[in-house]
C-alpha cells in the first residue's frame, strides 16, 4: 500500500507544473526514477540484502578550453554536450552500510548525448548492476575490517549516513553561458599576442576555459534535485630568466559566472602589463641576505591567502569524516568551544547573500547537493572561539547533523560533492582604518627594538615582499626572500586587523566555487624570513628568435 502511495506521489510530482515542459528534464528525471523504482524492487541475488539507499545522479555538461601563445591557438578543445551518471548505492541502514570513502564521489558511467530514455534506462540499469555486486563487497569487506581493527568507540557509535528530509527543488538556469568559439580564439589570440612586445620572456600563455553542468539528483529518500554551476576561468602566465639566472614566474588569473561577465580587452590587457612589470620589478630588486624574526604585515590577496590555507581545508573548520581505516586527523573538532583565532575575530558563513558592497558573490546557493536547506547565516567562530564546523551528509565527532555544506564540484570528470563553505565572511572587532595599518606594523617593529618591518603584497601571482624603514617608512622591495613560521596558531593573536574589507571569489575544496570577505590587511607577530636559494636553470645555447634583432 505505501509502496503504491510513493509511486503515486512520483508520478504527480512528475507530471505537475514544475515539469510540465516536454523535454530534457522530464526524460531524465523519468528515466532515474524508472531505473531506481526497479532497482530497489528487485535488484538482489540469493542470500544477500537488497538495497537500503539509492542515489542516482545525471549530468550535463558543457566545456571548453582555448589556450594560445605569441598570437597563435596551440589547443582547443569544446564539447557541446558530454553526459555522465553516477550512482550511490547502499545496502545495510544508515548506522551501518557499505560506505568507506565518506567523500562524495561514486561509480559512474557515460551516457548518451542524445535525450533518449531507453538508452539512459540501460545505462543506467548496467550501472546499478555493477555498483550492487560493488557494494556487496564493500560490505563485507568493511565488516571483516573492522571485526580485526576495531574503531574507537566514539567513531563507532558514529551513524555512517544522515538522513534526509523529502525535497523537490528544481534550479532555473541563472547564468548566461553562451560559448563562442571564434570569439573566444579571437579573445585568446589577441591577449597572447600582447606578449610578442616582451622579447626578454621565456615563455608566455594565455589559457581560457569554461564548464557548465545541470546536475539531476533522486533519491530513495525522494530528494529530487536539479542545480546548475559553472564558471569561465581566463589566465595568463608569464616566466622569464632573471639576472641570476633562475626563473621567476608570473600570472594573471580572473574566474566568472557567465560570458557576460568577462571584461573589456582593454581590461584583461592592464593585467598583463602589470604582469611583466612585477617581474621586472623582482628581477632588478636587491637580494635580502639576512635573518629576520618579527611583525609582518599582510595585505589584499596575502591576506586572503592565509585564511583559506588556514581556515577552508579539512584540517580546519571542515567536520568531515575520515575513511574507514584512516586515523581521525588533526582537525580542530576537539577545539570546539575553545579558542582558535583572534578575539576581534567572528567567521559566519552565509549561503543566501548575492553579493556583498557591490561585488557579487559566487558562493550562495538554496539547496546542498544532497538536498539539505542551509542556514542563511551560520556563526562558526565567535570572538575567535569555535562554535561550529561545516558538515555534510556524512556525520563526524560532535557534528552530528549536516549544516547543508555538501557543495557539487565543478567539474566534468564525475559528479562529486564534498563538504564546502558557501561566503564565508572574516569580521573585524576594533579593527584599524587602512591608512593607519603601516603605522601600527612600524610601531610593533619599534617595540621589538627591529630597524625595519616587512609587508607582503600579492601582485600577478607573485609574493611582493617590502622592507619597511622604522626611521621614515620607507619601502624596498626585495626579492629572494623565503617565509617561514606561518600556521593557524600565529592568528591567535595578532598585532592589528584592517576594518576595510576586500572580496575575492576563488575555488575551495578542489573545485567548490566559494566567496571569501575578509579584512584588507593584517599584522602577524614572529614571523621568520630566511634567504631563499632559487635554483639556476640552465641557458639555451642559442638565443631565443623573439630577441634577435
Amino acid at each position: 500500500m505505501r509502496k503504491n502511495i510513493l509511486y503515486t506521489l512520483i508520478a504527480v510530482f512528475l507530471s505537475s507544473n514544475l515539469f510540465a515542459q516536454e523535454g530534457k528534464d522530464k526524460t531524465i528525471f523519468k528515466a532515474m526514477q524508472d531505473c531506481m523504482n526497479r532497482t530497489k524492487d528487485e535488484l538482489v541475488l540469493p542470500n544477500m540484502p537488497k538495497a537500503f539507499y539509492l542515489s542516482y545522479s545525471y549530468a550535463c555538461a558543457t566545456q571548453f578550453n582555448v589556450v594560445g601563445e605569441l598570437g597563435s591557438i596551440i589547443y582547443s578543445d569544446y564539447k557541446p554536450q558530454y553526459n555522465l551518471a553516477n550512482l550511490d548505492f547502499l545496502i545495510g541502514d544508515y548506522q551501518e552500510n557499505n560506505e568507506l570513502g565518506f567523500n562524495g564521489v561514486f561509480p559512474y558511467i557515460n551516457m548518451p548525448i542524445d535525450n533518449d530514455y531507453y538508452v539512459i534506462r540501460r545505462n543506467l540499469w548496467m550501472l546499478s548492476d555493477v555498483c550492487y555486486k560493488k557494494a556487496l563487497q564493500e560490505f563485507a569487506g568493511k565488516q571483516a575490517f573492522l571485526k580485526n581493527k576495531p574503531e574507537s568507540p566514539e567513531i563507532a557509535a558514529l551513524p555512517d549516513l544522515i538522513k534526509t528530509e523529502a525535497i523537490s527543488y528544481v534550479e532555473k538556469n541563472a547564468t548566461d553561458f553562451n560559448v563562442d568559439m571564434d570569439k573566444f580564439k579571437n579573445l585568446v589570440k589577441d591577449l597572447s599576442s600582447e606578449f610578442k612586445q616582451y622579447k626578454e620572456l621565456e615563455s608566455s600563455q594565455v589559457n581560457m576555459n569554461g564548464l557548465y553542468m545541470d546536475v539531476y539528483k533522486t533519491t530513495t529518500e525522494n530528494v529530487i534535485l536539479k542545480k546548475n554551476l559553472g564558471y569561465i576561468q581566463i589566465k595568463a602566465s608569464a616566466s622569464m630568466i632573471s639576472k641570476e639566472g633562475t626563473r621567476l614566474n608570473s600570472s594573471y588569473s580572473k574566474i566568472f559566472r557567465s560570458t557576460d561577465e568577462i571584461p573589456t580587452i582593454e581590461e584583461i590587457k592592464v593585467g598583463i602589463k602589470n604582469m611583466i612589470v612585477r617581474l621586472h620589478d623582482v628581477d632588478n630588486a636587491p637580494k635580502f641576505d639576512e635573518y629576520y624574526s618579527g611583525p609582518v604585515m599582510f595585505e589584499d590577496g596575502m591576506a586572503m591567502n592565509i585564511f583559506s590555507s588556514y581556515l577552508l581545508n579539512t584540517q580546519a573548520l571542515y567536520g568531515n569524516r575520515m575513511p574507514v581505516g584512516r586515523p581521525a586527523g588533526n582537525n580542530l573538532v576537539n577545539r570546539i568551544g575553545r579558542k582558535i583565532i583572534d578575539n576581534r575575530i567572528t567567521i559566519k558563513n552565509y549561503t543566501d547573500k548575492v553579493e556583498y558592497n557591490g561585488k557579487k558573490l559566487y558562493g550562495h546557493y538554496e539547496v546542498d547537493a544532497c538536498g539539505i536547506k542551509p542556514t542563511a547565516e551560520m556563526t562558526l567562530v565567535d570572538r575567535g572561539v569555535l562554535c561550529q564546523m561545516l558538515c555534510g551528509n556524512f556525520p563526524s565527532v560532535k557534528n552530528l547533523t549536516s549544516t547543508g555544506s555538501s557543495r557539487f564540484v565543478c567539474t566534468a570528470q564525475n559528479i562529486a560533492y564534498t563538504v564546502a563553505p558557501g561566503t564565508i565572511h572574516i569580521q573585524t572587532e576594533k579593527g584599524y582604518k587602512q591608512s593607519k595599518m603601516k603605522k601600527a606594523l612600524i610601531k610593533a617593529a619599534k617595540d621589538a627594538d627591529l630597524k625595519y618591518a616587512f609587508i607582503v603584497r600579492s601582485s600577478a601571482g607573485l609574493p611582493l615582499m617590502y622592507r619597511v624603514d622604522v626611521k621614515n617608512g620607507k619601502e624596498t622591495l626585495l626579492r629572494d626572500c623565503d617565509l617561514s613560521g606561518l600556521n593557524l596558531q600565529k592568528l591567535e593573536k595578532m598585532v592589528q586587523l584592517s576594518k576595510e574589507e576586500c572580496v575575492s571569489n576563488l575555488f575551495v575544496s578542489n573545485g567548490v566555487l566559494a566567496s571569501i570577505i575578509y579584512p584588507k590587511s593584517i599584522i602577524l607577530d614572529n614571523i621568520e624570513i630566511n634567504k631563499s636559494h632559487p635554483q639556476k636553470v640552465e641557458k639555451p645555447s642559442l638565443v631565443s628568435p623573439m630577441e634577435r634583432k
